[in-house]
């Protein structure tokens, strides 16, 4: 009897689990995730997508990079659903997909569905055994996104292009003929949590319109608005980035970030040198005080501005972003909160357990899905001041 009584432990457990698994799977809950792994450099996935909208069909690409060469311990499940809170007895149910292919550590995933005005939210769960709470990836898509995706994909060097921008003299292609309109890239960095926020530039021009039949040659300090539908809002913006980005090399590229940390006579010494390494180098050495300090701290500093931008690159360079200013100077959250409307970012302050807050709005922007600008207020005037000290004093 045994090895029945084993038997009906076993499968009773099976039918168990299977039942968890459906009943968890209806839809997800993002009102409680916290997102902040998408902005931690040390988080074991990174995803990236490419987005396809053509005869009424969804098409996505998912490029998902793992800290191990190894993905039998993961999972990976994609859920479309209404929102972010989905609590519809329509709810889909998520559906396992498994990698097209490989290259090390990196998979590439694709997934297709039709059109449905109900759904308005794409969001891949990647899991494993050991995690409280699967990696969540959100798509907005339907009325809660500014504008339709795209009808075609981009790619570079035969490749699928998943990120925002193209490093200069590069060329990018498209799947099918498409129009790419070039602008110059003129806006400033952003302005701290305590000014008034900038806006896209009035005066911003088109200074070219190329047809991409073979190819795009890409250049530096500009963008590109690509469409395959000229009468439409849908389109793809790619940035010209200078070598080595998202890090920053040339010295000229190099001390615009300082404005973060610096004051205007300081800022204007450095940017008016004769010689700009020299008075960069003297930048630090006077507001740090130490040689050494200021080596460790200049690395530290750009570390943080070559992930903003790799995080937050739209149609400028995701230093100069508010999200990129804020993860400059504070770093990764402790805690992110997403809605269709908003993300929010708490810094924990360990010496009295409160939170300084950031509030980012989604704005609508044609030549980007993700363009957040920050709520400035007075609240955060002194929390600012302070972390701004503390890079100026070495203590980060």
């Amino acid at each position: 009897m045994e090895p029945f009584r084993k038997w009906v432990r076993v499968g009773l457990l099976s039918i168990l689990l299977n039942f968890i698994g459906i009943a968890s799977s209806i839809s997800v809950d993002l009102s409680s995730a916290n997102f902040r792994y998408k902005y931690d450099p040390e988080c074991e996935v990174r995803i990236q997508h490419q987005l396809e909208f053509a005869a009424e069909m969804y098409q996505v690409h998912f490029k998902i990079i793992l800290k191990e060469d190894s993905i039998t311990d993961y999972t990976f499940e994609v859920f479309t659903q209404a929102g972010y809170i989905d609590n519809s007895a329509e709810a889909a149910s998520g559906e396992a997909i498994s990698p097209n292919s490989r290259k090390g550590n990196t998979h590439f995933f694709s997934h297709q569905f039709p059109d449905d005005s109900s759904l308005n939210l794409i969001v891949l769960a990647v899991s494993n055994p050991d995690l409280e709470q699967p990696y969540y990836y959100d798509i907005p898509i339907g009325i809660i996104v500014n504008f339709q995706p795209p009808g075609f994909l981009l790619s570079k060097n035969g490749a699928l292009l998943y990120e925002e921008f193209v490093q200069e003299n590069d060329s990018i292609a498209a799947d099918k003929t498409v129009w790419a309109y070039q602008y110059p890239d003129i806006f400033p960095a952003a302005l701290p949590p305590i000014a008034e926020p900038t806006t896209v530039p009035e005066n911003l021009q088109i200074q070219s319109v190329r047809q991409m039949n073979r190819g795009l040659k890409i250049e530096n300090d500009k963008f590109y608005f690509i469409q395959s539908d000229t009468v439409s809002f849908s389109g793809r913006t790619v940035i010209g980035a200078p070598q080595f980005y998202p890090r920053l090399a040339k010295i000229e590229n190099v001390v615009e970030p300082l404005i973060y940390i610096s004051t205007k006579s300081e800022f204007d010494q450095v940017v008016n040198s004769a010689d700009l390494k020299k008075g960069f180098d003297a930048f630090w050495l006077n507001v740090v005080g130490s040689k050494t300090k200021a080596a460790q701290m200049i690395r530290y500093f750009f570390r943080q501005v070559a992930f903003s931008n790799q995080y937050f690159t739209n149609y400028k360079q995701g230093w100069k972003t508010d999200m990129g200013m804020v993860f400059i100077i504070f770093g990764v959250p402790d805690l992110v909160k997403r809605t269709a409307a908003t993300e929010t970012w708490y810094y924990n302050d360990g010496l009295n357990e409160s939170s300084t807050v950031f509030t980012f709005h989604k704005i609508k922007n044609i030549f980007t899905p993700h363009h957040y600008e920050l709520e400035r207020s007075d609240a955060i005037k002194q929390a600012w001041f302070q972390q701004v000290n503390r890079w100026r004093k070495g203590r980060i």
